[in-house]
């Protein structure tokens, strides 16, 4: 009896610990040296990098030090467990977050559908190029695209050849065949380019370099980890260039840039790091070069045959053909539209001036459609859940349309940052907030509030001002 009780306690503590994030935290302090070799100077573990758990709040944390962080505890080597829960820890991930006396990136344990590596690993690649880059690439990732006087349908199939062409260059088994494609690739594109906005064109080319290359680290960090080959790696990159972003769902702004920038930015990286070893690497941490110009420089092809094979392809029959192919294409409303249809469709704009602290915390939005109406003001329709953490603020959002400015202004007197506005339409108040009899426009403060679909709790009195729409 003792001993069939023994054996139930042992696979009880085994299924324990499979549970836990402790494995993968382990995994990737093993898999260090490995890890280094991907893009000189980065090491996660030296950074800090793990796990919070969403069933016990506990941090599980891979952190080469020699004490112990503050209020954690040793599980194995370089893997470490919070003695105490953090509850306020709720969003997808934390890059760069205090934890006591550190800091490391996180994500939430366990995953829904990615491996427990690829998302650490690319959102830590991004607090390091907040330290390290010369040029912050990242500040940019929702802002807006303006396609200009360029026809959707020839933007689109530019869009769509371009993909071909890098994978094809991707696929090449031999220097000459990848050359050519991607010679072919940056004709055309450069030619796409020359009639975008100049603010367009440098937008992308500043995403997709921040996305593209925490893409492809967080893709190669993932086969350190997992142990796939090389094909198998490579075939990820094809994959994510053969989806059809132009018809997902999204905003105009989603489907013609945010989302393609991290497949084409990864892929890139790879024929890069194919033709010039690392460094490249070297070009855009340092010298604040694009990706593209990088490669551009790599290859030095003379301006006036890039020109020439863009414009020929441009022309070419089987373009014609991609553009009637595009122009079928089904396109949300303008920006515009879509916000004054919202307006109409609600009875209150309550808008909320969170602290500047907010913006520097982020946020957590899962599902919605999200339409940058600027560089960096969003437009979520509606989101399902919306989290902002700080030490001073908890904001929960639920199934409601919201704008939010993510990125405080500063003030050109002082220096200080503004207050960020959060907006949320509304068709129900709650009694506490609303405007006098025959009033249209009212304001206040609040340290709190909970109904249907919104919670906030704010140790300092928040500034809000409520408009009524229904007139």
């Amino acid at each position: 009896m003792k001993a069939r009780f023994a054996i139930f306690l042992s696979l009880l503590i085994l299924t324990a610990c499979a549970s836990t994030a402790q494995q993968p935290a382990e995994e990737i302090y093993q898999q260090r040296q490995g890890l280094q070799q991907i893009w000189q100077g980065y090491d996660p573990v030296a950074r800090g990098v793990g796990y919070y758990q969403a069933n016990d709040g506990h941090v599980i944390l891979t952190l080469d030090t020699t004490s112990a962080p503050a209020n954690f505890s040793q599980l194995s080597p370089g893997v470490w467990r919070s003695n105490e829960p953090f509850p306020h820890l709720r969003q997808n991930f934390y890059i760069n977050t205090p934890l006591h006396d550190t800091t490391a990136t996180l994500v939430r344990f366990p995953r829904e559908s990615r491996s427990p590596f690829i998302t650490l690993v690319h959102e830590d690649f991004h607090g390091y190029q907040r330290d390290n880059f010369a040029n912050d690439f990242v500040t940019s990732t929702l802002s807006r695209f303006d396609t200009g006087s360029l026809a959707l349908s020839t933007l689109v199939a530019a869009l769509k050849v371009e993909r071909a062409l890098l994978s094809a260059a991707l696929d090449a088994k031999d220097a000459a065949i990848r050359e050519q494609a991607l010679f072919q690739y940056a004709g055309l594109r450069l030619w796409r380019e020359a009639q975008l906005p100049e603010e367009s064109v440098t937008v992308e080319r500043r995403i997709e370099t921040s996305e593209g290359t925490a893409n492809w680290v967080g893709y190669r960090g993932e086969q350190q980890l997992q142990g796939y080959s090389d094909n198998t790696f490579t075939n990820k990159l094809l994959t994510d260039l053969g989806i059809d972003y132009e018809n997902v769902s999204g905003s105009l702004s989603v489907r013609l840039m945010t989302a393609r920038v991290y497949s084409t930015g990864a892929a890139l990286s790879e024929v890069l790091t194919q033709t010039t070893e690392h460094q490249w690497q070297v070009l855009v941490e340092q010298e604040s070069a694009t990706l593209f110009n990088t490669l551009l420089n790599a290859f030095q092809w003379p301006q006036d045959a890039l020109q020439e094979a863009g414009a020929r392809i441009g022309q070419s029959e089987a373009f014609t053909q991609a553009e009637g192919r595009a122009s079928r294409i089904s396109w949300p409303d303008s920006d515009d539209s879509t916000l004054n249809r919202i307006e109409r469709d609600h009875n209150w704009k309550l808008t909320f001036y969170l602290p500047p602290s907010s913006s520097s915390a982020g946020f957590t939005a899962t599902s919605g459609t999200v339409t940058p109406l600027n560089d960096d003001i969003i437009l979520l329709n509606p989101v399902s859940q919306f989290d902002i953490e700080s030490d001073a603020l908890s904001l929960e959002i639920r199934n409601l349309t919201l704008v939010y400015r993510w990125g405080g202004d500063k003030n050109a007197e002082n220096e200080d940052l503004d207050p960020v506005p959060l907006i949320v339409y509304l068709n129900r108040i709650d009694s506490s907030l609303l405007c006098a009899d025959e009033q249209t426009l009212c304001e206040g403060r609040i340290d709190s509030i909970s109904q249907s679909g919104l919670t906030i709790r704010s140790e300092m009195p928040l500034r809000y001002q409520l408009e009524r729409l229904d007139q």
